[in-house]
């Protein structure tokens, strides 16, 4: 699957790949297509899962933050795709007492999530003062 046809697809139709397939995340394209979705489709479409779907989906998504590669364009959609899930997961938790109990067995990625953040902040600082000592020059 070219990189274009997966701009193309939406996150329902790139996670349907991704579940029907014994490859799982690791079919072509797919981590790279979830990357590109925007996260208010993530939390659009989580939004509309059953429970037993959305646990075994969001658990799909979620262990893309545990994903370890050397390819650094697919390591930072592997973190891309599980900040924006867990994000979603916690806009939904603060909808409702339901969505917060709902929410509750994915409270042990709490730790990865700040974990994550943390980095994404730090690197965009990091291009941020990079920048300016370019323009500094």
């Amino acid at each position: 699957m070219a990189k274009c046809s997966v701009r193309n697809r939406n996150l329902q139709e790139i996670i349907s790949s991704a579940m029907e397939s014994k490859s799982g995340m690791q079919v072509h394209g797919a981590i790279e297509g979830l990357s590109l979705v925007d996260e208010k489709e993530y939390l659009n479409y989580l939004a509309t899962l059953e429970n037993s779907e959305l646990t075994n989906i969001v658990r799909m998504l979620l262990k893309c933050g545990n994903v370890v590669t050397h390819d650094t364009d697919a390591q930072k959609a592997y973190k891309l795709t599980f900040l924006k899930t867990y994000r979603s997961l916690l806009e939904l938790a603060s909808r409702s007492q339901l969505n917060k109990t709902r929410m509750v067995k994915f409270l042990s990625y709490e730790k990865l999530y700040q974990r994550l953040e943390l980095e994404i902040k730090q690197q965009e600082s990091e291009k941020l003062s990079s920048s300016d000592s370019i323009s500094e020059d």
